[in-house]
């Protein structure tokens, strides 16, 4: 659902970023009343961040997470790792690097493998843990902070 949301809008919109993602938010409007309990999740857990701005990192090259929050709250934001060449316009000053092929390399942060770990999967959902061990913690906290302040700059 939201892959063709975002490729529906770039084919509209492919320079300017509030156009692009008010055209997403145009087509996850559409097409997420076929998934309503997701949706009512979702706006559920957004509700309980009491932030004025949420910021969303992202290693993935087509902010396709970002953006379906961002369709469901304005005060998502995001920084991306890198994006692929049909991006670079309307995610630019979004993302830190161009090499998109590098990608799995940050895929292998201690934050991304260890820091949560799929527990269960019951009545249509998955439940998630975080590990109880301080250092690999202390380690994906270092990791996402360094990460943040360096794509913070784009």
């Amino acid at each position: 659902m939201i892959y063709v949301s975002l490729f529906s809008a770039l084919e509209e919109e492919n320079k300017n970023f509030n156009k692009y993602s008010e055209r997403v938010r145009f087509y996850v409007d559409e097409q997420i009343s076929e998934f309503e309990s997701m949706k009512k999740n979702l706006v559920e857990l957004l509700n309980n961040v009491k932030t004025k701005k949420i910021m969303v990192v992202e290693s993935g090259r087509f902010a396709s997470i970002p953006l379906l929050l961002k369709s469901l709250d304005n005060r998502v934001d995001f920084r991306l790792f890198t994006t692929t060449p049909q991006f670079y316009g309307v995610y630019k000053n979004k993302y830190f690097t161009d090499a998109y092929d590098k990608n799995r390399l940050f895929e292998t942060l201690v934050s991304q493998n260890d820091l949560f770990q799929f527990s269960d999967f019951k009545n249509g959902e998955f439940y998630i843990v975080e590990t109880s061990d301080k250092e690999i913690k202390e380690k994906a906290i270092k990791e996402l902070s360094q990460f943040y302040n360096l794509v913070s700059k784009c």
